[in-house]
């Protein structure tokens, strides 16, 4: 159901991720994937940082893992609000500089998921969840997040169109194969589970 759903729907991204990735790739996830849908069976393969990582972990985490284990293909998944908060200039220079390619896949719903899964959460008959427009949650316009590489020397892509996301993961991943850094902007449906 989820294969032709405009806005991408997590879990088309993650069937695609599963048809392309190598079966002991690393995945850094900062609320980035459905991991419930990924296929992951060797050891090693999920780093998840924890509580006390904070918002912003994400991309440092995949240098790190890259750095750790230089000959695995390494995926930070991140939703647009965590890639802002990891500073993703300065994360792309330090992959480039020190020849660590990794792909970054942004989860791209132009709001703040947390805040509103938070919110709910503690308050679902409040006001913010009557309110057409719930506060502080939306992340709009939303940027070129794939320009962002693109200033460091990497590739970047966006993709809105579900067809052609299992195209574009080949590209990437033939990127990353080729020794450089790729970042993917996914445009997806916001909540993951719906």
């Amino acid at each position: 159901e989820a294969r032709d759903m405009s806005p991408i729907h997590p879990a088309w991204t993650a069937h695609c991720l599963n048809q392309i990735k190598d079966e002991d790739a690393i995945i850094c996830n900062e609320l980035g994937l459905r991991m419930d849908l990924v296929e992951m069976n060797k050891p090693v393969s999920y780093l998840a940082g924890g509580a006390a990582g904070g918002l912003g972990r994400g991309l440092g985490e995949a240098l790190g893992a890259k750095l750790a284990a230089p000959d695995r293909q390494v995926i930070a998944a991140v939703g647009d609000g965590s890639y802002m908060f990891c500073v993703p200039t300065a994360a792309h220079f330090v992959g480039r500089a020190e020849n660590l390619p990794t792909l970054t896949l942004v989860s791209n719903n132009a709001e703040w998921f947390a805040v509103r899964n938070a919110t709910m959460g503690m308050y679902p008959g409040g006001r913010a969840a009557k309110s057409n427009q719930m506060p502080l949650v939306e992340l709009g316009p939303s940027p070129a997040f794939e320009k962002t590489i693109e200033a460091t020397g990497g590739h970047g892509e966006a993709v809105e169109d579900p067809a052609e996301l299992p195209a574009a993961l080949e590209r990437v991943f033939q990127v990353i194969e080729d020794g450089n850094s790729a970042l993917l902007n996914i445009k997806t449906r916001s909540g993951g589970r719906n």
